[in-house]
């Protein structure tokens, strides 16, 4: 808890918790907001001071914020800070300012790590060799990565719902419920079969179909007619010997 006294540039620490967390004594503190000010992180202090002097001008009800602070260590802890006036003069100016500072670096850690690994899953999505479809609860289609595109020809444009696509990759309409039926069958598990892209040409893909507790679903297909063909290559040899 803390008192900032705007007229005289005075800051009052009630309690001592926000010193010990960050190491230092409260005589090493002189007890003025420019102390206290040398302790905020470079990057951050602008925009601390804009958010004080908004509300101090009474354009925000409260003062929030987040920002580092320079530990004794030498090293940058994440603190949020929250404030309001709490005493005026007769003209309505600010005279004091009572807030907390609260220690919020663990918290701002496992923030910066979900955003890592929400800025590392795209990337990682796009960059993968099977072709991804994500499809909303709906049944519309959300996103089709690079080799999904890649491998079908087909692009969001050309593929608005799930329907759509199994249409267009599976002209017939009893062999697509025979395949939809197995595929829904096998939840989780990698079914092979031969769907026809969008130039004409057939592929022979091993799909894998995913809901996600959302309710999105997520179809991957990778492309195995290499393998295919090289398995009815060694058949043909195999029967060859055989006549041999």
């Amino acid at each position: 808890l803390w008192v900032m006294y705007v007229a005289n540039g005075k800051m009052d620490y009630i309690f001592t918790s926000i010193l010990d967390m960050l190491g230092y004594s409260m005589e090493e503190l002189d007890h003025s907001i420019i102390s206290w000010d040398k302790l905020t992180h470079p990057d951050d202090i602008g925009e601390v001071k804009r958010r004080i002097k908004a509300h101090l001008k009474g354009e925000t009800p409260y003062y929030e914020s987040e920002f580092r602070a320079l530990n004794k260590n030498g090293q940058w802890q994440w603190i949020m800070s929250h404030g309001q006036v709490t005493r005026r003069d007769a003209k309505g100016r600010a005279l004091e300012l009572t807030g907390v500072h609260v220690n919020i670096d663990k918290l701002k850690k496992i923030e910066m790590e979900l955003r890592t690994s929400e800025n590392l899953f795209p990337t990682l999505v796009e960059n993968l060799p099977v072709g991804i479809m994500l499809v909303d609860p709906d049944g519309d289609i959300s996103y089709l990565n690079p080799r999904f595109i890649n491998l079908f020809g087909y692009t969001g444009k050309d593929l608005p719902g799930l329907d759509e696509w199994w249409e267009k990759s599976c002209p017939s309409r009893t062999e697509r419920k025979r395949l939809l039926a197995q595929i829904i069958g096998a939840e989780g598990k990698v079914v092979q079969t031969r769907l026809r892209c969008k130039n004409g040409e057939y592929k022979y893909v091993e799909t894998q179909k995913v809901d996600l507790l959302s309710g999105e679903g997520i179809l991957a297909c990778m492309d195995v007619s290499e393998q295919v063909a090289r398995q009815e290559e060694l058949k043909e040899r195999k029967q060859e010997l055989l006549v041999q």
